[in-house]
This record gives structure tokens, C-alpha cells and sequence, in this order.
């Protein structure tokens, strides 16, 4: 063991930065495609319950969604369903992005279908849309960066980075259960390194086809609030319909109309 410590100790210091980089990025590119494919699904349904608490700590009514989805390597689609309170049943969002195309977010009410910011958090929580999407895995800037700890969870840090960001978001910190590929934390970064939000996993659940998922979260907005997720049931196996991320195409306005 000690000769290892040694050699690699060696190995680092006579290394160029070079080396070190293409190393870095070979480790992420690995991790990264194992988080890729824990993400792969036909059909998948969460039902959640949000507990919002506001900077001076008044804590807000809670509201519960149920989140469709479906998964390949080209294409990503959500439905989020209000279900309580009752004022959230009519309003559906629609989260779709592929290879080809970039992220487009659209929101069905009782007054019509409307072009919506996916970078705007959800019914005033921490919850983004834009974040249930990742797609800074995509990004062509991925580096492993050390290792660290969440809850005595060790995970490998991965620094995921992009030079043109979509949004607010241009880096993205997460800490990897390399055994799971589990993201116990994920930071988000602005241009500045401003931190926007830390999602943290506080309890993970086995799912039946072997899979570890979150079952409670917690989001963090310096300064904005705090929210816990709690997901209270769901299904893994989801059957997709031909109009299951359909939204109703009269009235169809952008938010500035």
C-alpha cells in the first residue's frame, strides 16, 4: 500500500498538466455515462410534495405534482401535473429537449397554453424545471475536480461547465456515488461562480429494477428560500401514450403577448 501511495504520488508530480487534464476528463466521461444511463427510462411517474420555506423562515402551504417522463439519448420529455391544492389541478407543464433542439418549456391553464421560462422556479419553491432535465451532462466541459462526502455518502466531484449557457446556469458541481451513480449534491454556478442553488438527496430508496433514487431532497436558494421534496409514490414503469405530453394547442400565446 505504501509503495502505491508512493508511485502515484510520483506519477502526479512528473505528470504534465496536460496528462492530468486528459485523465480528469476520461474518469468524468466514465461516471458521466453511467448517470446517463440510470437516467434511461420508457416511462416514468413521481408524485412529490413540496414544503416551501421562505428567508424569514414563514414557512408556505405545501403542493403536490406528479412528474411523467420519459427518457432516451436523444430525447427528454416531462409532464408536470398540479394535483393540490385545488387551484394547481388545471395546470399542466410540458419540459422537452433533444439533440437536436434546445430545452423549450410550455404551460397549459384554463386560459390557454403559454411559452414559459424553464429557468423560473415553480409556485414560488426551489424547484426548477430546467434542473429535472440535467442537462449539464451534455455540456462538452466535464472534469472530476477531488472527492467529498455527503452524510458519510463518498462521492467523486465532477465539474460540469459550459462557455454558452442557455440561462443563468454556467457551472454545475456535483458529488457522484461512483457505486450507484447516484448525485448526492448538485451546485449550480452563474458566470460569476455566484452559487444559485444546492439540491442535496437526504434519503435514497432501491427502486424494483435495482436503481437508487432520491426519496427526499432538499433545495437551497441563498438568501430565497428552502425547499423539501418528498416523494411519496410513483411508478417505473409508466406507460407513454401517444398524447401523454400533449397540451392543448388553442390559444396558444408567449408570455409577452
Amino acid at each position: 500500500m505504501i509503495f502505491f501511495r508512493l508511485a502515484t504520488a510520483l506519477l502526479v508530480l512528473s505528470s504534465t498538466p496536460g496528462q492530468l487534464h486528459a485523465a480528469d476528463a476520461m474518469d468524468a466521461s466514465v461516471m458521466i455515462e453511467k448517470v446517463v444511463n440510470m437516467r434511461l427510462s420508457n416511462g416514468f411517474e413521481a408524485r412529490m410534495q413540496i414544503e416551501v420555506r421562505n428567508a424569514d423562515h414563514r414557512i408556505l402551504p405545501p403542493f403536490k405534482l406528479a412528474v411523467i417522463g420519459e427518457s432516451s439519448l436523444k430525447q427528454q420529455r416531462l409532464l408536470l401535473r398540479g394535483i393540490a391544492p385545488a387551484k394547481l389541478r388545471d395546470i399542466k407543464l410540458t419540459v422537452e429537449a433533444t439533440t437536436e433542439k434546445a430545452l423549450k418549456a410550455l404551460q397549459s391553464t384554463a386560459s390557454g397554453t403559454t411559452t414559459v421560462d424553464p429557468f423560473v422556479p415553480l409556485f414560488d419553491s426551489g424547484l426548477v424545471p430546467w434542473d429535472l432535465m440535467a442537462p449539464w451532462w451534455r455540456w462538452p466541459e466535464q472534469h472530476t475536480i477531488g472527492h467529498d462526502a455527503v452524510d458519510d455518502h463518498a462521492c467523486t466531484l465532477i465539474r460540469s461547465f459550459t462557455n454558452t449557457p442557455a440561462g443563468a446556469v454556467s457551472a454545475v458541481i456535483s458529488c457522484i456515488d461512483t457505486d450507484t451513480a447516484l448525485a448526492w449534491r448538485t451546485q449550480l454556478f452563474d458566470k460569476q461562480h455566484k452559487l444559485l442553488r444546492t439540491i442535496t438527496v437526504k434519503r435514497a430508496m432501491r427502486t424494483s429494477t435495482g436503481k437508487m433514487a432520491a426519496k427526499k431532497l432538499s433545495i437551497e436558494q441563498p438568501g430565497i428560500n428552502s425547499s423539501k421534496i418528498t416523494i411519496y409514490s410513483g411508478d417505473e414503469h409508466y406507460r407513454i401514450l401517444p398524447d401523454t405530453f400533449r397540451l392543448p394547442s388553442h390559444n396558444t400565446v408567449t408570455p409577452h403577448e
